[in-house]
C-alpha cells in the first residue's frame, strides 16, 4: 500500500509531478482509504479540474471518469492534447477522487442523490504540451496542404481538353493551302477564265491605258501582220513595208520615161500620178503573186 498523507487517498502521480501531452499518467490509490469509511462506497470517479495561466484567457475545464472500482486501486489517465487550448503551452490540474452520496447509509440501504459527490483533493500537476505533439500537428497541417495542392493540381490537370480548339485550326489551314494551292494552279491553265470571272479584270480590259485605246492589246508594228486586241477581240492589222530603194527607182523612171504608163496618159505628164499609191499597188500585187 502506497503512504498516503491522511486526507487523501492518492498515492501518484506525487504533487508538482508534470505531464507531457501524448503521455498516459497511472493515477494510483490506497484502497483501504474507501473502505474505512462507513459505509465504503461501491464507485468512485477521478476527478480533474484545468486552472489555464491567467494571461491565456482560459477557464476551468473538467474532467470526470467513468465509475471506477474503489478496491482496483488504479487508473490509466491518457492526457490528450485538447486539454491544452491553441493559445496554451501548458496548464495546471488538481486530481480529486470523487463517491457520490448515498442516503439512509445506517440502514445498509444506498440510494445515490442526484449527481453530488464527496471529493477528496489530490494532488496538483501541471500538464505541458509535448514538442512532438506540436511536431505532429504541423506536418497534419503541411499534409492536408499538400493534399489539398495535389488535388488542385489534380484536377488542373485533369480538365478535359476541348477537342474542336485543336481541330478547328487545323481544318482552316488546311482549308486555305488547298485554296491558294487550287488558285495558283487555275491561274496557270486557264488565265482567262480568272478573267471573266474577275469583274474588275474586264472592267479593266475596256478602259483607256497609257499605250492608247488598245489597252492591254498587243501591237506589233515594222511590217507584216500584227494583232490588236481591241474590247475583248483579236483584230489583224496588215502593215505595208515601204521600199525605199522601190520608190527611188521608179521616180528615176518617171523622171526619165514621164511615167510608169500604168494608170498615166502619155509622156511629160510627170506628177499626175500618186507615186505613193502605184507603190503601194505594185507591192500588194507581189505579195498576191508570192502567196500564189
Amino acid at each position: 500500500m502506497c503512504d498516503t498523507e491522511g486526507d487523501t487517498p492518492f498515492c501518484s502521480p506525487k504533487n508538482g509531478a508534470q505531464l507531457l501531452t501524448g503521455q498516459t499518467a497511472e493515477i494510483t490509490w490506497n484502497p483501504d482509504f474507501f473502505s474505512a469509511t462507513s459505509p465504503p462506497p461501491t464507485e468512485i470517479f477521478v476527478q480533474a479540474d484545468f486552472t489555464l495561466p491567467s494571461n491565456s484567457g482560459g477557464s476551468n475545464v473538467g474532467f470526470t471518469s467513468a465509475p471506477l472500482d474503489p478496491n482496483a486501486g488504479t487508473f490509466s489517465w491518457p492526457i490528450l492534447p485538447s486539454y491544452l487550448p491553441s493559445s496554451a503551452n501548458l496548464t495546471t490540474v488538481i486530481l480529486s477522487l470523487a463517491a457520490p452520496l448515498v442516503q439512509n447509509p445506517t440502514s445498509g440501504s444506498f440510494i445515490r442523490i442526484g449527481t453530488g459527490t464527496v471529493r477528496f483533493p489530490g494532488p496538483q500537476i501541471r500538464i505541458v504540451r509535448s514538442s512532438t505533439t506540436t511536431n505532429a500537428a504541423a506536418a497534419t497541417t503541411s499534409r492536408v496542404g499538400s493534399t489539398a495542392s495535389a488535388a488542385a493540381q489534380s484536377g488542373t490537370a485533369s480538365a478535359p481538353v476541348n477537342p474542336l480548339a485543336i481541330a478547328l485550326p487545323v481544318v482552316f489551314g488546311v482549308l486555305t493551302a488547298l485554296a491558294m494551292a487550287g488558285y495558283i494552279l487555275l491561274k496557270r491553265r486557264n488565265p482567262r477564265l480568272l478573267q471573266r470571272l474577275n469583274p474588275f479584270a474586264r472592267r479593266n480590259d475596256d478602259n483607256f491605258s497609257g499605250s492608247g485605246y488598245f489597252g492591254r492589246g498587243q501591237q506589233s508594228l515594222g511590217g507584216g501582220v500584227g494583232s490588236v486586241r481591241l474590247r475583248g477581240r483579236n483584230v489583224e492589222i496588215k502593215v505595208v513595208k515601204t521600199d525605199m530603194e522601190g520608190l527611188r527607182a521608179n521616180a528615176g523612171r518617171m523622171v526619165v520615161g514621164g511615167g510608169n504608163g500604168r494608170g498615166q496618159q502619155g509622156r511629160g505628164q510627170m506628177g499626175r500620178g500618186n507615186v505613193f499609191r502605184e507603190e503601194v499597188r505594185r507591192q500588194m500585187e507581189a505579195e498576191e503573186r508570192g502567196r500564189v
